[in-house]
């Protein structure tokens, strides 16, 4: 769970201070019920929305996101990508 921890962290931080009103979280399918339990699955949710207060949260699973990696564009697999809207 110390990969959560990291994500809130450093979305905090960039939030300095201010309290989203909209986040999108995109999940790797793989770290859904593929992969984890539905419990272990659930309780990763929650210790994000208890991090990181929002208005409104809205999620869904994808089978892999395209994101830049040391300067290229890189499929990544068993992810979790946050945005934050102010």
């Amino acid at each position: 769970m110390v990969g959560v921890d990291k994500l809130a962290s450093q979305l905090l931080d960039q939030l300095a201070g201010e309290t989203p009103k909209l986040v999108l979280q995109f999940e790797c399918a793989g770290r859904g019920r593929t992969f984890l339990r539905d419990e272990q699955k659930l309780q990763l949710v929650r210790q994000l929305h208890d991090q990181l207060p929002a208005t409104v949260w809205f999620g869904f699973y994808t089978y892999g996101e395209i994101g830049p990696f040391a300067g290229h564009n890189c499929f990544h697999n068993y992810t979790s990508v946050l945005a934050a809207i102010l």
